[in-house]
């Protein structure tokens, strides 16, 4: 069955968009195709907002949440917009919790550059009715949370707009996301490398093919695959060890995610994930995928007993060089601005986190709290010396990664380095 046929629609790119509810993931199988096709032709395009990613996210995450997808179909058969939602029961604080719908994919930290799926030239019509589809359902929501948008999507500036003329309160912050673009040679990318950097590339590579016999292995088969899982799980958590912490591993819902939406991009041919073996050990690991010519780095490991061989950096490097061999055009870093990112020479993006809430309601009550405290926070960052405040601001993030709770897993922003 075609979007259309269940409900033909004719429009152009002024046309108020009439929107059709998905509740289920066996009513979107349905509108699977019409989905792929519309994510291949939109400038939202990312391997985050495709079936592969968000089903097995649903299956590990889902629970307790409640799907929302607000489709707006054309009249052959396709889709001009498709926002992706989630909702649930947000703890604010003991005894207070608000209800919150979110970009699918959103609330575990494990997802990037979520936004509205959209044709372009129809960005501002489908926001239009996405929230006038949320006035509508105001009883349903406190808080709209539309969070690893990139700033230069066309959905976030019609967002923007949109919001400031209903008069709905917002909070933003902005994170800054590194990318590599790719030249066609290695030693190209090479010479754009500080004179630093470049040396202890060369001199870590070689020294490493002195002392080991090397070996990168990349997972070819589904046969293959539990092996490579199970080798990044441990080299992932031998190294935060180190910091008395446990990793991201811990989780068994994670650990079924990536079980899961490795094995469909494995099927895809998507999937980019290696092992470096030195004298036959496992010593290194990086985990990551690539989505037409974007190659995406999630998660790394390596084994602390290889520490002075700079195993993660040797690892990274040679991957560096295939996916330029491949014709490969960006690395993208994910997650956030970590200093050891730097040293690879990205080029930087502004990913936005935004929450929004309707005037006069809880939700905006609870912005305007949010607001408050980071002046506060601003405010005594500002007066604090300097040394005082790193301890203060270390401290509480101690508190928020004890073991005994899961750790930010910002995709690939937790390594503290490659080493």
């Amino acid at each position: 069955m075609t979007v259309a046929e269940k409900d033909p629609i004719h429009l152009d790119q002024g046309s108020k968009l009439q929107l059709q509810e998905y509740k289920s993931w066996d009513e979107l199988a349905l509108i699977r195709t019409a989905w792929e096709g519309l994510l291949a032709e939109s400038p939202s395009r990312t391997i985050f907002l495709t079936w592969e990613w968000l089903k097995p996210w649903w299956d590990a995450f889902g629970g307790g949440r409640r799907l929302i997808a607000l489709a707006a179909p054309d009249d052959e058969g396709g889709l001009v917009g498709l926002a992706l939602l989630s909702s649930e029961r947000r703890r604010i604080v003991t005894g207070i919790t608000l209800k919150t719908l979110r970009l699918l994919g959103d609330g575990s930290t494990d997802s990037d550059t979520l936004d509205f799926i959209v044709r372009e030239g129809y960005e501002g019509s489908f926001v239009k009715s996405v929230l006038d589809w949320c006035a509508q359902h105001e009883s349903e929501w406190d808080l709209l949370e539309l969070n690893t948008v990139p700033q230069s999507s066309a959905v976030a500036r019609e967002l923007e707009n949109e919001f400031a003329a209903r008069g709905w309160v917002c909070w933003q912050k902005e994170i800054v996301h590194q990318i590599v673009a790719l030249p066609g040679k290695w030693e190209e990318y090479l010479s754009s490398l500080s004179k630093n950097m470049r040396t202890s590339v060369n001199s870590k590579m070689r020294k490493l093919e002195k002392r080991y016999q090397v070996q990168r292995r990349k997972c070819a088969s589904s046969e293959e695959l539990p092996e490579f899982l199970d080798q990044l799980y441990r080299l992932h958590t031998l190294r935060w060890k180190l910091l008395e912490q446990s990793g991201s591993f811990f989780l068994p819902a994670r650990r079924q995610f990536y079980s899961e939406m490795a094995g469909a991009f494995l099927q895809r041919g998507w999937l980019d994930f290696w092992l470096l073996e030195l004298d036959g050990k496992p010593a290194a690991a990086e985990f990551g995928f690539h989505h037409g010519k974007t190659y995406y780095f999630l998660q790394t490991g390596f084994d602390p007993d290889y520490f002075a061989d700079s195993v993660g950096i040797v690892l990274k490097a040679q991957i560096f060089r295939e996916l330029i061999e491949q014709g490969m055009e960006a690395y993208d870093f994910l997650g956030h601005d970590d200093p050891y990112k730097q040293r690879w020479a990205p080029q930087t993006h502004t990913i936005l986190f935004r929450t929004c809430a309707r005037p006069g309601t809880r939700g905006s009550l609870f912005i305007e709290l949010t607001r408050s405290a980071n002046r506060s926070k601003a405010w005594l960052r500002a007066r604090f010396p300097k040394q005082a405040w790193e301890r203060l601001r270390g401290t509480y993030h101690r508190l928020l990664t004890k073991p005994s709770a899961a750790p930010k897993n910002s995709p690939a922003s937790e390594q503290g380095g490659e080493e």
